[in-house]
């Protein structure tokens, strides 16, 4: 848990609080984009005889969500604090790896997954950084 120091006379104590209400209210509202540096992701491959060479080299992988971004461009946020990297679609991934073609749940041909391990530490970091940004 972050430690947060509000200083100044009790008007600028007060309007110091006001602004930090603010931040937190808009954030029940609309909570926060996912990807942000605080987050940490961890590959998981489908753990089977068809995981290719490529995906391979990820398992176990921790990223940070920035990183998830520039690593894996096209990923999705499935829900459940999982995503699909879509391994297969980077522009950089080889031609000559064939897709696990037909089968269900599994988003391009591809089973990996990322995990996000630490939502409740990412969101306080968020939070705690919007909050010092808002005084």
């Amino acid at each position: 848990m972050s430690t947060l120091l509000i200083h100044g006379s009790l008007d600028e104590v007060h309007r110091k609080l006001l602004a930090i209400k603010r931040v937190i209210d808009d954030k029940k509202v609309n909570g926060y984009p996912l990807w942000s540096s605080y987050e940490q992701w961890q590959y998981s491959t489908a753990g089977d005889n068809r995981v290719c060479v490529e995906c391979l080299k990820y398992e176990g992988q921790i990223f940070n969500g920035d990183v998830v971004k520039s690593n894996f461009p096209n990923v999705t946020y499935i829900g459940n604090l999982e995503a699909y990297p879509h391994t297969h679609d980077n522009p950089s991934f080889p031609s000559w790896i064939r897709r696990r073609n037909g089968v269900p749940n599994e988003a391009d041909g591809c089973g990996c997954k990322l995990h996000l391990l630490n939502p409740a530490e990412a969101f306080e970091a968020q939070l705690h950084v919007d909050k010092q940004g808002a005084i």
